[in-house]
C-alpha cells in the first residue's frame, strides 16, 4: 500500500517563520561576461530576500522551497502461480510366450496269431499190407480239435 504524504500549509504562523536575515553586502562590480556565462535575468520569488516588517503587523506569506524528504521504498509483492506440467510416460509390453511341450508316446498293441501247422503222413506200403493198414484220420480245417496219433 502506498503512504501519501499530507499537502504543505499554504499559511505559516509568525512564530514559525524563521528570523529576518540582516542585509547583504554591496555585489561587486559587473565584470565583462560572455553571453553563455550571463545568469538568468529572471528570478523567482523563491529566491528573494524576505521583506522587513514590523513585529505588530503580518506581512504577506512567502513561499519557501520545499523541503523533500528521501524517497520511501515500499515492497509489494505479486505471487504468480504457474504450472509446469511433467509426464512421466509408461509403456507395457505384454509378451506371451507359447511353450509347445511335446509327449512322445510309444503304445504297444499285442497280437495273437493263431498258427496252424499241418503235417500229413502218407500210410503206404510198409511192412504190413495196405489194406490192413487201418485208415489215417481226415483232414480237418483249423481249428482243429487234437487228433489221433497215427500209429506208427
Amino acid at each position: 500500500m502506498e503512504k501519501k504524504y499530507p499537502m504543505l500549509p499554504t499559511q505559516v504562523s509568525p512564530a514559525m517563520q524563521p528570523p529576518a536575515c540582516p542585509p547583504c553586502p554591496p555585489c561587486p562590480p559587473p565584470q565583462q561576461l560572455s553571453p553563455a556565462m550571463m545568469p538568468p535575468q529572471q528570478v523567482s520569488p523563491a529566491m528573494m530576500p524576505p521583506q522587513q516588517v514590523s513585529p505588530a503587523q503580518v506581512g504577506p506569506t512567502q513561499m519557501e522551497a520545499p523541503v523533500v524528504s528521501p524517497t520511501q521504498q515500499n515492497v509489494q509483492e505479486n505471487i504468480i502461480n504457474h504450472i509446469v506440467p511433467h509426464i512421466h510416460p509408461t509403456n507395457t509390453t505384454i509378451v506371451n510366450t507359447h511353450v509347445f511341450k511335446h509327449q512322445h508316446f510309444f503304445p504297444q498293441t499285442t497280437n495273437v496269431v493263431n498258427q496252424a501247422v499241418n503235417q500229413e503222413f502218407i500210410c503206404g506200403p510198409g511192412p504190413v499190407a495196405p489194406a490192413m493198414m487201418p485208415p489215417c484220420p481226415p483232414p480237418c480245417p483249423p481249428p482243429c480239435p487234437p487228433r489221433p496219433k497215427c500209429w506208427f
